[in-house]
């Protein structure tokens, strides 16, 4: 081999060196975030917290880093106009996860409170929450507890609107009513391509996250089977729905 050729040889292995190391220190791409409302088990993504509540009977878990927990007395750190829970509350569990800020969703949360003044199975799950008093209860027995189901319940103000259910607990000689509540604006009142749109299928997906949260809920070691709401009341259209 001519000094020529081996000069070539010596320069070409140079080159192939060269590109080997500049792709091999290369950072790795960032895995792709999944897109937004695509997660509908929250504790897939969030660190379980265990709650239980006063009096020792009744528990539960939420996923934090998703949802977050507000005590008797706490602020909430969201300040929507449809809070996730009316107060007074003894806890409040809410979401906190922003995959949805730029939406029209405002709120989601589980609102949870001994009620005292319901001092009978009876009176726990047959009385209506306030401001739905023809609501008739779905309701369900079982040797450690019996629950029900108030839904679907909804109110409305100019552009805003609240979905939900209340589910009253008879346990432990005490009543406990949960109410799952999601917020959020009418996508219509907001000039075009302000804001994204928080859909039905987005909603779906909270209401599961609520859904996985109350499955949770626990009477020492028997998990509470919940009765099924009533089927969900007609809604102000979303974009594309008739």
């Amino acid at each position: 081999m001519n000094s020529t050729v081996a000069t070539w040889v010596a320069i070409a292995l140079l080159i192939v060196a060269g590109l080997a190391l500049a792709y091999y220190s290369m950072p790795a791409s960032p895995a792709a975030a999944p897109p937004a409302g695509e997660q509908s088990n929250p504790f897939a993504s969030g660190t379980p917290a265990a709650l239980t509540l006063a009096g020792g009977t009744v528990s539960l878990s939420y996923p934090q880093g998703v949802y977050g927990l507000a005590v008797a007395g706490e602020p909430l750190l969201a300040h929507p106009y449809i809070p996730p829970c009316d107060s007074p509350f003894d806890y409040c569990i809410y979401r906190v996860g922003a995959d949805y800020a730029s939406t029209t969703f405002e709120s989601a949360g589980i609102r949870i409170s001994r009620r005292a003044d319901l001092a009978s199975q009876a009176s726990c799950l047959s009385t209506p929450p306030a401001g739905y008093a023809n609501a008739a209860p779905i309701t369900v027995t079982n040797p450690s507890y019996a629950a029900g189901a108030f839904g679907p319940l909804s109110d409305a103000a100019t552009g805003h609107e609240s979905s939900g259910t209340v589910y009253p607990l008879w346990a432990g000689g005490s009543c406990t009513e949960f109410e799952t509540r999601i917020g959020e604006s009418q996508y219509a009142n907001y000039p075009p391509g302000t804001i994204g749109e928080f859909t039905s299928s987005d909603r779906q997906l909270v209401e599961d996250e609520l859904s996985a949260i109350m499955g949770t809920v626990a009477v020492g070691s028997t998990t509470v089977a919940w009765p099924a709401p009533p089927a969900a009341a007609p809604r102000f259209p979303q974009t594309g729905e008739q």
